[in-house]
Parts: structure tokens; sequence; C-alpha cells
């Protein structure tokens, strides 16, 4: 019976033993588990701050194209509208600012289809405008109203008169 007695001691200590090996796997299998899904929300979190990080980036981009396009429109228009060379200074430090600018999206936006199509579009239009429309009338020399069609209205002759003449 001693016999009996010591090998029912040796189950229930085995079976302990097993629980406790179990207990200690269960835990550090559910530490494991807790550890990894922890690390793969830090590399999200990190791949989530670069995304609003280049994001912002191109916001600020744009915001220098805007800025370009503003240039080269106030100097165009003053070149339009007083006929003097002087204005083609803010024009032209517009247009190169704005295909630099045009350059840096580009490269901001590597691997985006749509936003590299999108800036590509903007550069299209930019030069066909510049092309056909901006610099014909700005090689052409000096402005008169007939040339840019607003003499036919008497409303914009008398307001390019006013703008023009000296007060």
């Amino acid at each position: 019976m001693k016999r009996t007695a010591s090998i029912l001691n040796r189950r229930t200590a085995a079976r302990l033993h097993l629980r406790l090996v179990g207990g200690f796997a269960l835990v550090l299998a559910v530490s494991a588990g807790q550890s990894f899904f922890a690390y793969r929300t830090a590399i999200e979190n990190s791949a989530a701050g670069e995304s609003v990080t280049r994001g912002e980036q191109i916001l600020g981009v744009v915001a220098k194209v805007r800025s370009d396009l503003l240039h080269i429109e106030a100097g165009y228009s003053g070149f339009l509208l007083a006929g003097n060379d002087t204005f083609l200074d803010s024009y032209t430090a517009g247009a190169l600012a704005y295909g630099t600018d045009l350059a840096a999206l580009r490269e901001l936006s590597m691997g985006n289809a749509n936003e590299e199509a999108r800036w590509q579009d903007l550069e299209w239009r930019g030069a066909a405008s510049q092309r056909d429309v901006t610099k014909p009338t700005i090689a052409g020399g000096t402005v008169v109203p007939s040339r840019i069609g607003l003499a036919r209205s008497t409303r914009w002759s008398g307001s390019l008169a006013r703008l023009r003449s000296p007060s």
C-alpha cells in the first residue's frame, strides 16, 4: 500500500507540475502575442506619421505653386496693363519657381500614380498657356489694348486709360 500511495503522490505531483508548466506557457504565449501586436501597431503608427509628414510637405509645396502662379499672373497682368517690362521680373521669377516647385511635387508624389498624373496635367496646362498665350504676347513687345481684346469695350478702354495715366 505504501507503494500505491507513493505512486498516487507522484501522479498528483506530475499533474500539478504540468499545470504549472502549462500556466507559465500560457502566460508566455499571451505576452508574446501582446508584444507582437504592440510591435505591429508601432510600425503602423510610424508609417501613418510618415504619410502625414509627406502630406504636409505636399500641401506646403502646393501652396508655393499657387503663390508662383499668382506671381506669374500678377507680372503678366501688370505687363499687359502698364506695358512696362519691369513687371516681367515678377513673371519670370514666378515661372522659374513654378517649374522648380512642380519638380518637387513630382518627387514627393513618387509611387502615387494619381498624384503624379495631377502634377503632370498641371505642368502641361501651364506650358500650353505660356506657349500659346503668354510668351507670344510678351515677345510681341509693346502691349496695346486692342491686342488683348479689351479695346472693344469702352468700359475697359476707360479703365486702361485711367490706369496708364499718371495721377
